[in-house]
């Protein structure tokens, strides 16, 4: 499988798949290969699955948006005060 991100790309092959509790199932090995790079191999140790019956991820993210905003906020209130700090970056949130 082949993936380009930020204009670098990337090839990802699977090894075998290793079956877990006889519902799941994953690559035993992930091998990526980025560009001229050279190849990093994962290997799948272990599966642990995480029930969260709380909020759902689109809740979650939006939570997540409303404190990044509110702590922005702050940030630039005591930069009107006269302290500067460097800028807050969060990675995009994929829905």
């Amino acid at each position: 499988m082949e993936i380009i991100y930020h204009e670098k790309k990337y090839e990802v092959n699977f090894s075998e798949f290793l079956l877990f509790n006889g519902k799941y199932e994953m690559p035993s090995e992930f091998f990526v290969k980025r560009d001229e790079e050279g190849v990093y191999q994962l290997k799948t140790l272990s599966l642990r699955i995480f029930n969260n019956t709380g909020k759902s991820l689109a809740e979650r993210a939006q939570d997540y948006q409303e404190q990044f905003k509110k702590v922005q906020d702050e940030k630039r209130a005591k930069k009107s005060e006269g302290e500067s700090e460097a800028p807050l970056r969060v990675p995009p949130v994929l829905l």
